[in-house]
């Protein structure tokens, strides 16, 4: 069965970044006009309108937006899913000054040259860190916090097969230990937002905007190089691997509830790192690390009453 991967690459975007910032409004726009057209349907008519709906009404405006039709078809789809996702009457508004930019497309009406794409005759290159695998599907150009454009590629890839590992490994996941094995082993990571926090202070009280968007990201650049290294060694290793489907909301309830039992002060919640390894990380990583993935079941684990929790769980102190 035929699994989907995405390729994210950086752009060169020393000359075409005020391109993409355009057509990233000019996204903007069609996202709001989305958001107050559904409203405006909904007062007069009492009806949501469909992806379809939009799509009509969107009609005939690439040549002035600067965007292909089916980057416009595209925002309209994503838009009426999401709000049915989120069960609102709207979606928050886009403005260049609060959103990150991103342009939708559709690879068909794309060129793919090596370390290039073209886009309605405007060649964008990035730096091709590792081939394309697969078939080209979708794509999208994003931005991050520190105004970087990258172009990810969603390619549809083969599914690697039977698994190498010998093993079968039961993970549960938890606020002490990010991951705790069957066979004993735990995986822990350093706090890395207090292992960062002088310097972060330090630079928000000197205002250095650039300096602290570059501390958060090498933060979350941090946290994802442990989760894939800890996933792509459990993945080789097993074949075999149940993840207990607890929520972290539910995680940090119980352990609340247990400081809270013994007198014990709880942690803060900006102090509280988050986990690095979960079932989705696993799931994902273990569609391609490798040759062959072990099969992966999430099974759920079952969450006892708080006055039998807070005798029968450890104590985790802050």
């Amino acid at each position: 069965m035929p699994s989907n991967l995405t390729f994210r690459y950086r752009i060169k975007d020393s000359t075409s970044s005020k391109h993409l910032q355009r057509m990233g409004w000019a996204v903007n726009t069609v996202w709001n006009f989305c958001n107050e057209v559904s409203i405006l349907a909904w007062r007069r008519e009492r009806r949501w309108l469909t992806a379809y709906d939009l799509i009509n009404l969107t009609a005939g405006s690439s040549k002035a937006l600067g965007l292909h039709a089916d980057t416009i078809s595209e925002i309209c789809r994503e838009y009426a899913t999401r709000r049915k996702q989120f069960r609102k009457r709207r979606l928050k508004w886009r403005s260049h000054k609060h959103s990150l930019g991103w342009i939708p497309f559709k690879v068909r009406f794309l060129r793919l040259e090596d370390d290039s794409i073209v886009y309605l005759g405007r060649r964008f290159r990035f730096w091709l860190s590792r081939p394309l695998a697969g078939k080209p599907k979708t794509g999208s150009f994003t931005q991050d916090a520190r105004g970087r454009w990258y172009v990810n590629v969603q390619c549809e890839v083969k599914d690697p097969g039977t698994p190498q590992g010998e093993t079968e490994i039961g993970i549960d996941l938890g606020l002490k230990d990010q991951a705790t094995c069957s066979d004993g082993l735990k995986y822990n990571r350093e706090n890395l937002t207090r292992h960062y926090a002088d310097e972060l202070a330090k630079a928000q009280r000197a205002r250095k905007k650039r300096r602290v968007a570059a501390i958060h990201a090498k933060i979350k650049s941090a946290r994802k190089d442990w989760a894939h290294k800890k996933t792509t060694e459990i993945v080789r290793r097993a074949k075999l691997i149940a993840v207990g489907a607890v929520s972290c909301r539910i995680q940090s309830l119980l352990h609340t509830l247990v400081a809270g039992s013994t007198g014990q002060s709880t942690r803060k919640r900006a102090e509280t790192d988050r986990i690095g390894l979960g079932t989705s990380r696993s799931r994902v990583l273990s569609s391609y690390r490798g040759r062959h993935r072990p099969q992966i079941n999430e099974c759920t684990l079952p969450v006892l009453p708080p006055s039998e929790a807070a005798r029968s769980m450890p104590v985790m102190s802050a």
